[in-house]
């Protein structure tokens, strides 16, 4: 006669091979997924903690035309490489810049400011 322990151990063993295989499987495909997400599609709330970035900020951007968006109907779409283009010319190299590529606003606020 089996002992009843080896079988529910044999048992055991075989749903935790199903189980390892079935999630070798998916992080398979969500490593495929992931090299193409830059080409996804994402709405506001995604744009801004993929930014880290609050949604006041990205409609200020989205108003004066800096921000790269897409709207198909009533929504309000990005795409992430695009994002990420429009965050690369934020760079830091050219910091401080100098009085004669700064807006006239600007321009006048640093001439009266205190």
């Amino acid at each position: 006669m089996n002992n009843p322990f080896e079988t529910i151990i044999n048992k055991l063993d075989a749903i935790e091979i199903t189980v390892n295989s079935f999630v070798s499987s998916e992080s398979k495909k969500t490593n495929s997924e992931g090299q193409n997400s830059e080409n996804d599609f994402i709405d506001l709330a995604a744009a801004c903690v993929f930014l880290k970035m609050p949604v006041s900020t990205l409609h200020f951007h989205k108003k004066h035309h800096a921000l790269p968006f897409l709207k198909p109907g009533k929504r309000l779409v990005f795409k992430k490489s695009s994002l990420l283009k429009w965050m690369e010319n934020f760079n830091v190299e050219g910091f401080p810049a100098t009085l004669n590529t700064l807006s006239p606003i600007l321009q006048n606020r640093k001439r009266y400011a205190k």
